[in-house]
């Protein structure tokens, strides 16, 4: 459904009957900077003649206004290089300027066109990852200046890979002809947007800024963890190149690894650098009991690979998931399996942080597994095993990857 229908209070259904979430706590999620709009006055007077469509459209989505006044492509390197959008780590860019450079500023038209591929690396640079909507300079009053902007946008367009970025020329709705705009639109200086002018720009780019802001980007999803997920890319890959693969999710499990060994892979081989998701799974701890670790040694590993996460994903949501029941282990190991998932369940806060227990789905209320998903080491998972794993956990992801 594109951002312009009629909006209603989204409420996460968190399906509790395929798998069991605690209770929500109080709201972490950070959606500051998701999306990031730069510009000149036109994007700048959004917070003005703009701001009821705004509010309603964009600031639900934690999106950021950096247009300012007067500004040139120029003055958007110059901000940029003064950190105007760093750690923003935006998923989707709006950028629209040039408008100063043709009209005052002395800007050739070459120049104009070199700048605003400049701008684009930077965002890019800025932003691991992100999308960009690159918007041809709107129409303006006076013939001259309109065949400029006519040449420029020619130009400009061909910036656009239809993967990273993408250009949309919004001359038709806002023009009747060369140096005619529709003045409804404007004021009455035949540059400013009214009220109207910014209806017709949301309702003209939303099509567009739906599909890229939901479509799948690199590592939308990242996860990590131990075998238990590395054999998603083996046993369970038939399930995972259905469900996973499509929204691009990035395994960075590793068979063997304990919660130590995935604190090295983020601190000691930096695999998370540039990376940039929407969400996060991690399920860690089976090899730490194993080897003879202590639940709270385990879960002060398990909170500062979550720190980190927290740390580096500004606007990722984590899914945490407690510890799978195994078969032929002693008493003592099931007893600090059950000390780290009542701690893993605590730190749910129901927003930026989801904790999802899947015992029920593996094993009876005396801990005994269900053989038919357990391979015969009573520890690694059958294809069916992924199944229930899938269908216990996917329907609680996907409200993760959402935006709002």
């Amino acid at each position: 459904m594109g951002l312009l229908k009629f909006k209603e209070i989204f409420i996460f259904s968190l399906f509790i009957s395929l798998g069991q979430l605690k209770p929500l706590d109080a709201p972490k999620y950070n959606k500051n900077g998701q999306v990031v709009f730069l510009g000149d006055s036109i994007t700048d007077w959004w917070k003005n003649d703009g701001k009821v469509v705004w509010d309603q459209y964009y600031e639900p989505l934690g999106a950021v206004n950096t247009g300012i006044s007067g500004w040139t492509t120029q003055n958007i390197i110059d901000g940029i290089n003064n950190g105007m959008i760093d750690n923003l780590n935006a998923y989707l860019a709006v950028l629209k300027i040039g408008t100063n450079d043709l009209a005052w500023a002395g800007v050739s038209e070459a120049d104009l066109i070199t700048n605003t591929g400049r701008i684009l690396e930077m965002i890019t640079a800025k932003n691991p990852g992100v999308r960009i909507i690159l918007l041809g300079i709107l129409p303006r009053g006076e013939a001259d200046i309109h065949e400029r902007i006519r040449r420029v946008n020619q130009a400009t367009r061909n910036f656009a890979d239809n993967n990273r970025i993408f250009f949309l020329d919004m001359e038709e709705q806002f023009s009747t002809g060369l140096g005619q705009v529709r003045q409804e639109l404007f004021w009455d200086d035949r540059l400013h947007l009214s009220t109207q002018g910014y209806v017709v720009w949301a309702q003209t780019m939303d099509s567009l800024f739906t599909s890229v802001l939901n479509a799948p980007f690199a590592a939308k999803v990242v996860w990590m963890g131990d075998s238990l997920s590395s054999q998603w890319l083996s046993t369970g890959v038939s399930i995972w190149n259905g469900a996973y693969a499509p929204i691009q999710t990035q395994n960075f499990a590793v068979s063997g690894h304990t919660s130590d060994d995935t604190i090295q892979l983020i601190e000691g081989q930096n695999v998370l650098e540039g990376l940039n998701p929407k969400a996060v799974v991690l399920l860690v701890g089976g090899n730490d009991l194993q080897r003879g670790a202590q639940a709270p040694q385990v879960i002060a590993n398990i909170e500062r690979i979550l720190q980190h996460f927290r740390n580096r994903f500004s606007h990722a949501r984590i899914l945490l998931l407690g510890l799978l029941p195994a078969g032929g282990v002693p008493e003592s190991v099931i007893e600090q399996g059950k000390i780290i998932n009542d701690a893993l369940a605590a730190k749910n806060n129901g927003d930026d942080l989801r904790y999802l227990d899947m015992r029920n789905q593996f094993a009876d209320q005396n801990e005994e597994i269900f053989k038919d998903l357990y391979q015969p080491d009573g520890i690694h998972l059958t294809l069916q095993g992924y199944e229930v794993w899938n269908n216990t956990m996917f329907p609680n992801l996907t409200p993760l990857l959402q935006f709002n």
